[in-house]
């Protein structure tokens, strides 16, 4: 009798049959979603934040955290099938605000740019201008889809760095910018007050470790927090500010 084949995993609906299945029914969608986000992020970062992800991993039985992991191989395997299709995909924002239509989370209350917007944007900003070597930042970057649009359209952009004031949206942002082989640095701040909570720097895809976590005791490392009083500042435009590649 012929074994019946594997569907392929190519689509965020899969992901999101499992994150909705009974392997993870006794956990709310919002808190374990931002802890799907922590725990892979600690997993990019190189042993380095052992005691965050035991953290949250103390959450979750050992069959859960199987169902984590899977959850993780299925998000590469369908970002790489998507990106194929397109230039650059977000499926945590589509996942963000799948969740946030039957939330009752106040804090999943977003909706994000859709991606013809962001691409359009894009192209209204760079244009035809040369743009190498050139950073670009995104002030309410949510899951970052309008830096990834950007970077799609001008692969030469230098530092790419984005604040948000919902940690949810600089996890994921973070999380994208790996999956994008992006260098760039996400921080969690208010991007009015310059109030700077904690950043996390992104590395390409052939270095290791692949994030890394700044909080209190390494701020200074932060370009928004070194940045702070200058970005306050709107550059004048035979002088903008160009932050220091990390």
């Amino acid at each position: 009798m012929a074994t019946k084949e594997k569907e392929p995993i190519t689509h965020v609906g899969q992901w999101l049959k499992l994150f909705n299945s009974a392997a993870l029914y006794r956990h709310e969608p919002s808190r374990l979603f931002e802890d799907y986000l922590d725990l892979v992020l600690c997993c990019m970062a190189n042993g380095r934040e052992e005691a965050r992800y035991l953290k949250v991993a103390a959450r979750y039985n050992d069959e859960e955290l199987k169902t984590l992991s899977h959850l993780m191989a299925m998000h590469v395997l369908i970002h790489e099938h998507q990106v194929k299709e397109r230039r650059w995909y977000d499926m945590l924002g589509d996942v963000y605000m799948e969740l946030a239509s039957r939330s009752k989370a106040s804090r999943m209350g977003q909706f994000f740019t859709p991606a013809e917007l962001c691409d359009m944007m894009a192209m209204m900003m760079l244009g035809e201008d040369d743009t190498a070597g050139k950073s670009i930042c995104d002030p309410a970057v949510g899951s970052g889809r309008t830096l990834l649009a950007a970077r799609a359209l001008k692969p030469d952009l230098g530092l790419i760095v984005g604040a948000d004031l919902d940690p949810i949206c600089a996890k994921m942002c973070a999380l994208n910018f790996w999956l994008h082989g992006v260098r760039g640095e996400v921080a969690c701040m208010n991007s009015l007050s310059l109030e700077w909570r904690w950043a996390i720097q992104t590395h390409p895809r052939d270095s290791w470790p692949f994030v890394t976590f700044l909080e209190e005791d390494r701020k200074e490392e932060s370009v928004l927090y070194v940045r702070r009083d200058q970005l306050a500042k709107p550059a004048a435009a035979s002088n903008p500010v160009q932050p220091t590649l990390f």
